[in-house]
């Protein structure tokens, strides 16, 4: 199990793998659950947000809404600066959950040249416990060639990534299918 990840490590028959060193432990104390959400689709923004708060929330944890500003050759571009300041307005839409939920965030906006490091680099940064995203459409020509932004997440994270495809809010939900793939040989 990666460092920083409370997720404890076991079998299949749920005997253990090995304990966390003391270090490990005293880190996992003295720092909340984070939670981080890459913030892209516009259409589902709001409902990952609410799920990934309602996860941090249980823990009693905090969430780390993210906007991935695509980076150019030169810092003073034009569009760079738009791009940050529509990434900002989507941070802010974010801080409402704070408020709606009580679940204490830390907005973070990050230029980077490909998203799906940047989601990875931000994650390993705040010591995420979990990163929560959106489901991407796969239909797409781009993606069957080179794959998504998810899909390289989820090779590259260093924390369980959930991908969620909300067809409607988390208060409506009544169950979750939750498949798992072990990836630590027995």
């Amino acid at each position: 199990m990666p460092a920083g990840c409370r997720f404890p490590r076991q079998r299949s028959d749920g005997e253990p793998l090995g304990d966390a060193t003391s270090t490990e432990r005293e880190r996992a104390a003295d720092r909340p659950f984070t939670v981080v959400v890459p913030l892209s689709d516009a259409g589902q923004k709001a409902d990952l947000l609410a799920t990934a708060a309602l996860l941090a929330q249980h823990e009693s944890g905090q969430l780390v809404p993210l906007a991935i500003v695509p980076s150019r050759a030169r810092m003073d571009d034009p569009q760079l600066e738009t791009a940050i300041a529509e990434a900002e307005r989507h941070l802010d839409a974010a801080g409402a959950v704070e408020n709606q939920l009580s679940v204490p965030t830390r907005r973070y906006l990050r230029i980077d040249s490909d998203p799906a490091e940047g989601i990875s680099r931000a994650a390993r940064q705040y010591d995420a416990d979990l990163i929560v995203m959106g489901w991407q459409d796969t239909s797409r020509l781009q993606a069957r060639l080179f794959g998504t932004t998810t899909e390289r997440v989820l090779w590259s994270a260093h924390c369980p990534v959930a991908v969620a495809h909300l067809i409607a809010p988390p208060s409506q939900f009544e169950r979750i299918l939750v498949p798992v793939k072990t990836l630590i040989p027995i």
